[in-house]
């Protein structure tokens, strides 16, 4: 059987939801998971912090700027 789209996104929010105990996450981690099913991570982060989850924005891997606009491209997306 294969799942819809929205079926799929749910299935990885659950993933993301449950891995998180403490509701933080970091958005790096929503990236990497979003890859293999090609979902989108500003949508599915958004989603997660309209559940009330905290989302660090703090990839060392890539600049301080880099990482402002991803938060605020999260933010844009949930404003819709």
């Amino acid at each position: 059987m294969r799942l819809t789209e929205q079926q799929m996104f749910d299935h990885y929010k659950k993933r993301i939801e449950s891995g998180a105990p403490d509701r933080r996450t970091r958005f790096n981690v929503i990236q990497y998971l979003c890859s293999f099913p090609n979902i989108d991570p500003y949508k599915m982060a958004a989603t997660v912090v309209d559940d009330g989850f905290y989302i660090a924005f703090d990839d060392s891997s890539i600049s301080v700027a880099e990482n402002q606009r991803n938060r605020r491209r999260v933010h844009e997306t949930a404003e819709g």
